[in-house]
């Protein structure tokens, strides 16, 4: 049996759903929220293997969202980008650092004027932002639900950032939820940090629907 920390509640885990001690993790990660942070956060239970352990992924997911903003649109956002990538600097950092360093390189690009030059972007992880994401998706779930989602239930994540070849059938069908989770409530937290809106099946309770907006600079849409 997992040791239990002083202070520590028993319960079931949001991500494994093994039960035993828990602690409260924040949905989505609270480190893409500059302080003062919103009061309305979410957290979640989770078992001390899950929530320690995905914090690598949550700050890979952080430096490679912020990555691009426009700091006249969202100011909040690119400050926490340029603090993170400050902290890379720090000696238990230089490992990661490196890792995202290499990821860049340099692609040719003509501006509105004319000109030729060359911007750097970064080759992102799909698989590292799809594992945020779906810890996103299950907290939320859990939160608006009061159940967590099966953990044989799958979770589909379109966004046009990491999946630029979707197929023309699969483009149709998001486009139908998008259009579908237009009319649903708009739920915010922060200024132009997070917002998101969801929609459950009526017949199928573990069925549903959600669009997520990170800074006003990238969306994701996803299907339990």
């Amino acid at each position: 049996m997992p040791k239990r920390n002083k202070g520590s509640k028993i319960g079931e885990c949001v991500y494994c759903g093994e039960r035993g001690p828990v602690s409260r993790d924040h949905i989505p990660p609270r480190n893409l929220f500059p302080p003062p942070r919103p009061g309305n956060l979410i957290t979640v239970p989770a078992c001390g293997k899950c929530n320690g352990g995905a914090s690598s992924d949550d700050e890979y997911f952080r430096l490679a969202i912020t990555t691009g903003l426009d700091p006249e649109k969202c100011a909040s956002g690119f400050d926490l980008s340029i603090e993170a990538i400050h902290k890379l600097g720090v000696p238990e950092k230089i490992g990661f650092a490196k890792k995202m360093l290499s990821a860049r390189r340099k692609v040719p690009v003509i501006t509105p004027a004319g000109l030729y030059m060359e911007a750097g972007v970064l080759d992102i992880d799909p698989a590292r932002l799809q594992r945020v994401i779906s810890r996103v998706i299950r907290g939320l779930f859990f939160h608006h639900l009061s159940h967590r989602l099966p953990s044989d239930h799958t979770i589909n994540i379109v966004s046009n950032w990491f999946t630029p070849d979707t197929c023309e059938e699969l483009a149709n069908e998001f486009q139908q939820i998008g259009e579908c989770l237009s009319a649903a409530p708009l739920i915010e937290m922060g200024i132009n940090m997070f917002s998101y809106r969801y929609r459950v099946d009526e017949d199928e309770a573990d069925v549903s629907m959600w669009w997520l907006n990170f800074y006003n600079h990238r969306q994701f849409l996803c299907v339990t």
